[in-house]
């Protein structure tokens, strides 16, 4: 099981590479980074603010189980190209910086939830979020 020590968001001194994506967190981004224990062995876990979100959207899903391992770098990718593919149109090749991008856009708006109609999970859809707005 991963346990997390420290979670914090600084701002980056230096290039870095998102652990989700595996594309550049540029110098000056803030990003989220996550100090982490997994059989005795600690690491740390970089990752764009946009792909933690989408990673918690996809773990709370349901969409890719976690179990002792965490969410996976491919997982992650894995995942993110598949709810592009179903949910986002798009024309021609599209790069991972896009398509973490367009789904961070979209869990923005909406959750994504499991379709059980019979109690097992046949697919997914997306079901707007309510926001609480106080005018």
């Amino acid at each position: 099981m991963i346990e997390v020590i420290k979670e914090y968001k600084p701002r980056a001194n230096k290039n870095h590479i998102c652990n989700y994506c595996e594309t550049p967190i540029s110098r000056g981004e803030q990003y989220c980074r996550t100090v982490l224990r997994y059989d005795n062995e600690v690491y740390t876990w970089k990752s764009h603010q946009h792909c933690d979100m989408v990673a918690q959207e996809l773990m709370l899903s349901g969409y890719v189980d976690p179990d002792d391992n965490g969410c996976t770098t491919d997982d992650f990718k894995e995942s993110c190209r598949e709810i592009h593919d179903e949910f986002i149109e798009s024309d021609g090749v599209i790069t991972m910086a896009q398509i973490t991008t367009d789904l961070s856009l979209l869990f923005a708006i909406y959750d994504l939830k499991a379709h059980k109609p019979n109690g097992y999970t046949i697919g997914y859809k997306l079901k707007r979020r309510i926001r609480n707005e106080i005018f």
